[in-house]
């Protein structure tokens, strides 16, 4: 028996002794996207952007993140330099 897979327009018959009532699970990587900005004496460089590709999880992305944040987070203002950092998880299907 043939069904649609919602959403991917693809088709797929289900393997002998496996319902065909069970919906195939999209794949989904994680990509971390930090942007970090120096001040040097109340002066700002540009901004760089890293991208971090293929985490398995949300979780395990979110920790990468949490971590990156916490390494950055150590400088406090009112120093002759400290660091801005932005830091975000998304999907990618």
């Amino acid at each position: 028996m043939e069904q649609v897979c919602a959403g991917f327009g693809a088709r797929w018959n289900a393997p002998a002794g496996q319902s065909n009532s069970r919906k195939a699970e999209a794949h989904v990587d994680w990509v971390l996207l930090v942007s970090l900005q120096w001040v040097v004496m109340g002066s700002p460089t540009q901004p760089t952007t890293t991208q971090i590709d293929s985490f398995t999880s949300q979780e395990l992305c979110q920790k990468a993140a949490e971590a990156i944040k916490a390494e950055v987070g150590g400088s406090p203002q009112g120093q002759r330099s400290y660091t801005l950092s932005h830091v975000v998880c998304f999907a990618r299907k």
